[in-house]
């Protein structure tokens, strides 16, 4: 069995915490910026502020997937 590091939060929080090249894979469920209430979250945002959330989401997973890994 191989070791599982199963982590819920926020992903750029949770991320900035992980070795560099230390990830197999990430599974990221982002906000679709549709508009929908999550409690005292909604995912409506300027759609350059979204688009400059995702790609901070993707540099982080660029930077922690060893060779091969997945996004």
């Amino acid at each position: 069995m191989t070791d599982v590091d199963l982590r819920l939060g926020d992903c750029l929080e949770l991320l900035a915490d992980v070795e560099t090249g230390s990830v197999d894979l990430i599974v990221a469920d982002p906000p679709y910026n549709v508009g929908m209430p999550y409690g005292t979250f909604s995912d409506r945002l300027d759609p350059y502020d979204y688009l400059v959330g995702q790609l901070q989401v993707a540099h982080q997973a660029a930077r922690l997937l060893r060779p091969g890994g997945s996004f």
